[in-house]
């Protein structure tokens, strides 16, 4: 699946990006669990991995890797009020996917990859069983959750209008 990636440089609220991106997840039911932070002055990395159950066969991902660089924290006066807002280069990478047979559809002690037969069970199952759903649902509506929380963010840096594309 396509990934998506946002490039901006200027001044920005990070915490609140960070926050509302994170809620906006949570919101649409993703659970958000942070992977990677790296703070190495005036560099950060940082790394999500969120996922949907839909069924107890079908999970869908979004991954979100942050890059910031030249971060310089600024002041800024907003509404009469200052705020502290950073100065940054930032490079955000969104990537749907989604993943079949994440729990042991079976009930067995093994997973999905432990027998031969599992492994043919599965993908039969993809292939010809559940094809049309993988395609038509669950594909388009990880993509399209990933169209709009691309829409978001940029609306958040102040990139994009209100109305997206779809």
């Amino acid at each position: 699946m396509q990934t998506f990636r946002i490039k901006f440089d200027g001044i920005f609220d990070f915490d609140e990006l960070y926050n509302a991106m994170n809620k906006w997840l949570t919101e649409r039911e993703y659970e958000v669990k942070e992977t990677k932070y790296k703070n190495k002055p005036p560099e950060l990395e940082i790394s999500w991995k969120s996922d949907r159950k839909i069924t107890h066969y079908v999970k869908q991902n979004i991954d979100v890797d942050f890059h910031l660089w030249n971060i310089k924290e600024v002041e800024v006066i907003k509404e009469n009020t200052k705020k502290k807002m950073i100065k940054a280069r930032v490079t955000i990478e969104v990537k749907p996917d989604k993943e079949f047979g994440y729990e042991d559809y079976l009930k067995r002690d093994s997973d999905w990859k432990s027998t031969p037969f599992s492994v043919k069970l599965k993908e039969f199952l993809n292939k010809w069983v559940l094809k049309r759903d993988i395609e038509m649902v669950y594909e388009s509506q990880v993509y399209f959750d990933a169209v709009h929380f691309v829409d978001f963010i940029k609306q958040k840096l102040n990139m994009k209008m209100d109305k997206g594309a779809f």
